[in-house]
């Protein structure tokens, strides 16, 4: 699943929870939902154009092109010495990492933190939606266990990534925008300052 997809994915799963449950359910500062984006991206580490390389984050048309290469540069070689230690889709995919984050968000009481767990088991559950599946009872079985036919970037992905995306776009303005506390807080300092 491409990233995009699966920020989409970690978006759309507390805020479909919060619509069914209540909105108490949803990360409650900036930290966690950035935590919970993080998180989405993490597993990835050891892929080509994962959240390592850096130069892809920044605005293209003011970011110098050789700062650009350099972070890329510096992305790829993070992204190969992962992938040959942990290889790609093998132990980083293991949903195991992500509960232990949640427990310890948890048990630390860092919300944030626990979000992140959050998303990377987000991040696994979306990838075993694809063809190539994951090892979701790793480190037990190593065997890649996929529920759709879904190739990453081929039109199906692409159709479920609009509808998550269409779906997180109507929950976030109806629901939890205007509700927000530290969207408030954020509003209001920016208001002090000019």
């Amino acid at each position: 699943m491409q990233g995009k997809n699966h920020v989409a994915l970690a978006l759309a799963v507390p805020l479909a929870g919060a619509m069914l449950v209540g909105i108490d359910l949803l990360p409650a500062t900036a930290a966690a939902w950035g935590g919970l984006i993080i998180g989405s991206l993490a597993p990835d580490v050891d892929g080509e154009g994962s959240v390592c390389y850096l130069g892809n984050f920044l605005p293209r048309h003011i970011t110098p092109k050789p700062v650009v290469t350099i972070l890329n540069g510096i992305g790829k070689t993070i992204s190969g010495v992962v992938r040959d230690i942990f290889g790609h889709r093998k132990a980083l995919h293991w949903p195991l990492w992500g509960f232990m984050l949640v427990l310890a968000g948890g048990n630390f009481q860092l919300d944030w933190l626990a979000w992140l767990g959050v998303g990377y088991v987000l991040h696994i559950a979306g990838d075993s939606l694809t063809k190539s599946g994951v090892p979701l009872l790793g480190p037990v079985l190593a065997v890649d266990i996929s529920f759709t036919p879904m190739v990453t970037g081929k039109w199906l992905e692409s159709a479920f990534g609009y509808a998550l995306w269409c779906f997180v776009a109507w929950r976030l303005a109806i629901e939890v925008l205007p509700r927000s506390v530290w969207l408030g807080e954020l509003y209001r300092f920016g208001g002090s300052i000019l």
